[in-house]
């Protein structure tokens, strides 16, 4: 896959969750996905796109897991950022995601991996996944203490 479309990718992803958690305010308390993205980006300016996309499905799993008006909103416009890229970098997100997918370890992560092109969107098939009977977001930190050793 071409470099360019992989380095777009992960600085829109990037700028994306930076933006978002920025702007979260109206009464959501967004220290656990912000010590979670700190997390996983540390000092580093730009970030792989395998990195940066999973960031932002985390970020809006764990949007997901409010349920409210705001949640949704910010949902609504990343499906209709998703929706606007061009064809090639749709194409690569959702391999990208299926990347994700086909090495996450968690039951829960693996399924909103696998939903995500979905629920943006970005494919009409539903993913035949059965759902994690607890659809909660869960900090990364947790999913590595969970996974099989």
């Amino acid at each position: 896959m071409s470099v360019d479309i992989d380095a777009e990718l992960g600085r829109l992803s990037h700028a994306f969750v930076t933006e978002t958690l920025r702007s979260l305010d109206d009464g959501l308390d967004p220290t656990a996905i912000r010590q979670d993205v700190d997390q996983v980006v540390g000092r580093r300016t730009t970030l792989d796109p395998r990195t940066s996309v999973g960031l932002v499905v985390d970020l809006l799993w764990w949007l997901d897991t409010y349920g409210k008006d705001v949640a949704a909103k910010i949902k609504d416009a990343a499906a209709v950022r998703l929706q606007d890229l061009p064809p090639e970098q749709q194409r690569r997100l959702i391999e990208i995601l299926d990347e994700l997918a086909a090495s996450e370890q968690h039951d829960g992560r693996r399924y909103q991996l696998r939903f995500f092109p979905y629920a943006m969107g970005l494919v009409v098939e539903q993913p035949q996944d059965a759902q994690p009977p607890v659809r909660d977001w869960i900090p990364s930190r947790v999913r590595r203490e969970t996974e099989p050793k």
